[in-house]
């Protein structure tokens, strides 16, 4: 059985309830109903120090280490009644090594420099049974999804929208859909196209919080990307370098999502999350999807209380757009890994957080180790 059909079998079994599930470390707190005043300014802040060893089976067989900080100001202004909303925010990077190492060592954001991180209006109109949300602009990507997916410190340019039911009782929280269009905004000035949609449902019953969603996402890069990250991963469409490298010629990716979660936030917190993707691309060749899953144990926000994590991830081939999912990751196709994870969330939203990762290619006997310390202020 493979690990996402035990994981479901694992979900279905346990008693009903649920809670939205979304990327580890980096769900965005977009659809968060909570009161805000008309006026609001936050900071976040990630400061963390890493030591990457690469195999002698991989392009660059050594080892390096770098620091890397990234501060982000945020600025919100709106109605009183909250209808509508304006956000705005920059983030400021600062790190041990140049930008000019950013492609070779595949990151999805910058060493150094400032850049203008989110700025979108949203219009939002909420009943007791249901609401609908629009957003506009420079923002977060609001759908569920996961490392092996998706990198959540990526930003879209274009439009999202929501439409939700949820019951008087609140057994229900969420049944509805969730869309989103847009440019992905890239280094290099890189751009991939995103078209996606998902159903979501959220079920509470006592402790045990549930959610289920699934949709089809269509990634379509726009022009000739990051090259040296996409050499890694050419999937349907690549083509041959004059160096021997491969790149991307106007590739498609048509990929269905789904993913499942339960989580209980009372006593030991626990929380379960899988999910799937598929390539439906007919160019696509060799494997076509990617799994993740995680465990996590103790509560993520609770003062003073340790968490522990462990995410098992699957890519094939032509699984995943190597260019827009998690770049905690080394390998972006072809290759499985753990990510193991310990946290201590601290007073004033401050969290400390240690990792470490081990990642194979499936055609190459050496691992990629990667192991960080960080310590980061939530919004």
């Amino acid at each position: 059985m493979n690990t996402v059909a035990w994981t479901i079998s694992l979900l279905l079994a346990a008693p009903i309830g649920a809670q939205e599930v979304a990327a580890q470390a980096a769900a965005p707190t977009y659809f968060k109903e909570e009161p805000k005043p008309w006026w609001r300014a936050d900071a976040a802040l990630n400061v963390t120090t890493e030591r990457v060893h690469l195999g002698d089976d991989v392009a660059y067989p050594y080892q390096f280490t770098r620091t890397r900080s990234r501060l982000q100001l945020r600025w919100g202004l709106g109605t009183e009644d909250e209808v509508v909303r304006a956000e705005a925010g920059v983030t400021g990077y600062l790190s041990s090594e140049s930008n000019t190492l950013n492609l070779p060592w595949q990151d999805n954001e910058r060493n150094n420099g400032g850049i203008l991180d989110v700025a979108n209006v949203r219009f939002r109109w909420l009943r007791a049974l249901g609401g609908v949300e629009l957003r506009g602009g420079l923002m977060e990507n609001p759908l569920l999804s996961s490392e092996s997916l998706w990198d959540a410190d990526l930003r879209v340019t274009g439009g999202s929208g929501r439409a939700f039911y949820r019951s008087e009782g609140g057994l229900v929280q969420e049944a509805g859909l969730r869309a989103l269009a847009g440019d992905v905004r890239l280094l290099a000035h890189g751009q991939v196209r995103i078209q996606a949609a998902q159903a979501v449902l959220r079920l509470e019953t006592g402790p045990f919080e549930w959610t289920f969603h699934a949709g089809p996402w269509h990634l379509e890069a726009r022009n000739r990307d990051a090259v040296n990250i996409l050499r890694s991963n050419p999937g349907p469409g690549g083509v041959i370098e004059p160096d021997g490298g491969t790149a991307y010629e106007n590739p498609v990716y048509d990929l269905f999502v789904v993913g499942a979660g339960v989580s209980v936030t009372e006593g030991l917190p626990f929380e379960i999350k899988v999910l799937r993707h598929e390539n439906r691309d007919p160019r696509a060749s060799g494997g076509r999807r990617g799994e993740e899953l995680q465990l996590w144990l103790g509560p993520r926000q609770r003062t003073w209380w340790p968490q522990l994590g462990y995410i098992r991830q699957l890519l094939d081939a032509a699984g995943a757009l190597a260019s827009v999912n998690g770049d905690q990751w080394w390998f972006h196709a072809n290759a499985d890994g753990e990510r193991y994870v310990i946290a201590l969330s601290l007073p004033s939203r401050f969290r400390v957080e240690g990792s470490y990762v081990h990642q194979r290619r499936r055609d190459s006997p050496g691992p990629v180790e990667r192991a960080d310390f960080s310590v980061i202020r939530r919004f």
